[in-house]
C-alpha cells in the first residue's frame, strides 16, 4: 500500500495552532483527555497535532476543513461529534499518532462516521497510511487492550488498512 506524504506550510500550521488553543480552552471547562495514549505530550501539543493531521488530509483530498475549524468540543456522547471531514458525502474520522508504525484506534464508537483514516507524523509532515470503513472497524473482534494503551478501544493494524483513494471510492457505494 501506498502512503501519501503532506507537508503543510507555515500558515496552515499557525491556523491548527489558532484551532488547537481555542480547543483546549473549551477542553479546560471539561477536563482533560483522560485516554490520551501518549503523556509525554500536552493536551494542547495532542490537540495541535490532530489539528494538522486533520488539515494534512484535507489539503490531500483538496477539501477546505470547515469541521477542523470548528471550536466547539466535540462529543460523541453529547451526540455533536459530526466527524472531521465531508468528502463527497463521506463523514471522515482521521486518528493521529506520531509513531510511525502506530495503530489506528478509538475508544468509542461514532454513529456519524463512514471512514477513518490513520495519518502518522509530527511538526507538519505526515504519511496518510490507509483508512477502513466504520462497519469493519467497529466489530467486537477489533476491541481489545493494546500494548501501552489505557485501556480497551478499537484497533486496527496498519496492514489491515486500505489506500486512502480506494477506501474513499468504495465508501460512496
Amino acid at each position: 500500500m501506498a502512503h501519501h506524504s503532506i507537508e503543510l506550510n507555515a500558515l496552515e500550521k499557525h491556523i491548527a495552532l489558532v484551532v488547537a488553543k481555542r480547543m483546549d480552552a473549551s477542553l479546560k471547562r471539561f477536563g482533560e483527555n483522560k485516554y490520551r495514549v501518549d503523556k509525554k505530550v500536552s493536551q494542547i501539543e495532542s490537540n495541535y497535532e490532530a489539528m494538522m493531521s486533520e488539515m494534512a488530509v484535507c489539503k490531500y483530498l483538496g477539501v477546505y476543513p470547515e469541521c477542523t475549524f470548528n471550536d466547539k468540543v466535540m462529543s460523541i456522547n453529547a451526540g455533536t461529534d459530526v466527524g472531521d471531514i465531508i468528502y463527497n458525502g463521506t463523514v471522515i474520522d482521521v486518528k493521529h499518532t506520531r509513531y510511525k508504525t502506530g495503530r489506528l484506534a478509538a475508544y468509542k464508537e461514532n454513529p456519524v462516521i463512514d471512514v477513518l483514516i490513520l495519518v502518522t507524523g509530527s511538526d507538519g509532515k505526515y504519511s496518510i497510511i490507509g483508512g477502513i470503513h466504520a462497519k469493519d472497524f467497529y466489530i467486537k473482534e477489533r476491541f481489545k487492550k493494546p500494548p501501552n494503551f489505557i485501556k480497551s478501544c478499537f484497533v486496527a493494524e496498519q496492514n489491515e488498512l486500505e489506500d486512502i483513494d480506494k477506501i474513499l471510492d468504495t465508501a460512496s457505494e
